[in-house]
């Protein structure tokens, strides 16, 4: 079963909506699990190809994944599972994020190519 076929791609936001879902942060959340299933749903959404074509559904994991990270109290790191849930949890909506925004930035250019080009001004300029 392949998870980035449009239907289960865009019931993955569903998984947010349940009362009952892991995805929930409660008094008695398993941040372990939490990191799991998280874990699982960052493999599931691995081709950027494919999620770039459903782009308003993954905006909506990003997020669902944003508010969960929130909802996670780590106050200065105090709690190693914790720590660990939310920090996989933001890596994944960032990946989401610049995969869906488009947004590349520009191409840096080498010192070495400046230094070919510069060198083809000065023959220019010495004719």
């Amino acid at each position: 079963l392949d998870v980035i076929e449009p239907e289960i791609i865009n019931s993955l936001p569903d998984l947010f909506r349940d009362s009952l879902t892991v995805f929930k942060i409660r008094d008695e959340t398993n941040y372990t699990d939490l990191y799991n299933y998280v874990l699982f749903l960052d493999y599931a959404l691995d081709d950027e190809s494919q999620l770039r074509n459903a782009k308003d559904t993954i905006e909506e994991i990003v997020n669902k994944l944003t508010h969960l990270h929130g909802r996670i109290v780590d106050m200065r790191a105090a709690f190693m599972e914790r720590t660990k849930a939310k920090d996989l949890i933001q890596r994944l909506y960032m990946r989401l994020y610049y995969v869906t925004s488009h947004r590349r930035g520009k191409v840096q250019t080498s010192i070495l190519s400046y230094k070919n080009n510069q060198m083809d001004v000065d023959k220019e300029e010495n004719r």
